[in-house]
């Protein structure tokens, strides 16, 4: 018996997040020439132009700092082609059913992503696959 996805989301659904895969497709959101005055309350004006204009490559510390930037704007303004939803949705004997979503409207594509016996090792599988928007560093 196939399990009807968009009935189990409205019946028992509760809407976890948005995540990024931990993929290449990921690079889509990630520019390759970032625009660091994005970062300028971090760097300062002077810092920001210069590696704006391409005058000074940029230390491993702002490289992290700028991907973790983009990944949290990725997330904060989601594209569901890029950022699916994951869906927890409560199983039949206290399982959780997990649901990732692509797309949107009609376009939308849904799989099981597991079935777990609690929320805790739900998210713990969820994050060996995704980039998670409850635990980026700051």
């Amino acid at each position: 018996m196939a399990i009807d996805l968009d009935e189990l989301i409205s019946e028992r659904g509760e809407f976890f997040g948005h995540a990024l895969p931990r993929d290449s497709s990921t690079a889509t959101v990630l520019r390759l020439e970032p625009d660091w005055w994005a970062l300028e309350d971090h760097l300062g004006e002077q810092r920001a132009e210069l590696l704006n204009s391409g005058g000074a490559d940029p230390t491993d510390d702002e490289i992290g700092l700028m991907l973790r930037w983009q990944v949290k704007n990725a997330l904060e303004a989601p594209d569901d082609d890029v950022t699916p939803g994951i869906w927890f949705c409560d199983e039949q004997e206290n399982k959780i059913v997990v649901i990732v979503c692509w797309g949107a409207g009609w376009e939308t594509s849904r799989h099981v992503f597991g079935i777990f016996l609690n929320r805790g090792e739900a998210v713990e599988a969820l994050r060996n696959q995704f980039i998670l928007d409850d635990g980026l560093p700051a």
